[in-house]
């Protein structure tokens, strides 16, 4: 076990702790660190924006950041559990594999998934990443994005397979129309044997947060059949946005 880490967790847990704030003698005495070893972890962690000084008695406080780091685990948990029935239904509507995912950085992570039941089907896994540029759920998601996010998976439309999009010009085109029809396809983007088609999921302040898609191997369909469950797709998406509180302007 790291030492440093270990003592940063333990201050900080201190902090959350406390009912008020705390200075630096008070923690060092506390924790049995030098008052050296304690200025220097607190520097660090308010540079990072966990904690808060108090210029006033020259105290320290835990920040909110870790609360909003909590309530987006939160989300996700009751997100999981809020689209499970709408995901079950999709699948029983299409006999196909159901994903749901959120963007992490420049990549998905699959929240949740409903295996399909022929033998031939998508290789994912719950708790699995994928470029977010080449599956349709990361460009169902990646639409809606502010410009500070897409720059970032800009520098990294790394190609996958000979259909992966590695122009930016071509990529922003692509985000465009689906922010126009709020439906991504992926032809084979990412594994040249799937194909696939997500919709976004809002919630209740109408930010897009999740994704929920359908993938098919080539070898059972072809993007024209895709194209013709796509009224299936938005109505998941949109049950499971509704249910989180989401409703459009009218």
């Amino acid at each position: 076990m790291d030492k440093t880490v270990a003592k940063a967790f333990r201050l900080l847990e201190f902090l959350v702790k406390a009912d008020e704030p705390v200075g630096i003698t008070e923690i060092a005495k506390q924790l049995s660190f030098t008052k050296s070893n304690v200025h220097r972890t607190l520097d660090t962690l308010r540079q990072l924006g966990y904690i808060d000084y108090l210029p006033e008695g020259r105290r320290y406080t835990a920040s909110f950041k870790l609360w909003e780091m909590g309530t987006r685990i939160s989300d996700r948990l009751d997100l999981k559990q809020i689209a499970a029935p709408h995901l079950q239904a999709l699948s029983d509507e299409t006999s196909e594999t159901i994903h749901l995912c959120l963007l992490s950085g420049v990549e998905v992570i699959y929240l949740d998934k409903v295996e399909c039941k022929h033998h031939l089907r998508p290789a994912t896994r719950i708790g699995g990443r994928a470029p977010a540029h080449c599956v349709s759920t990361g460009k169902a998601i990646l639409a809606f994005q502010p410009p500070s996010v897409l720059d970032e998976v800009m520098k990294h439309l790394d190609k996958h397979t000979p259909q992966t999009i590695v122009s930016k010009a071509n990529f922003k085109a692509e985000l465009e129309k689906i922010k126009e029809q709020e439906i991504a396809f992926n032809r084979g983007e990412w594994h040249a044997e799937t194909i696939g088609a997500a919709a976004p999921i809002r919630n209740a302040e109408s930010a897009v947060i999740a994704a929920v898609g359908v993938s098919i191997p080539t070898t059972r369909a072809k993007l024209t059949d895709l194209k013709k469950i796509t009224p299936s797709i938005h109505k998941a998406a949109n049950a499971i946005s509704a249910a989180l509180g989401y409703s459009p302007k009218r």
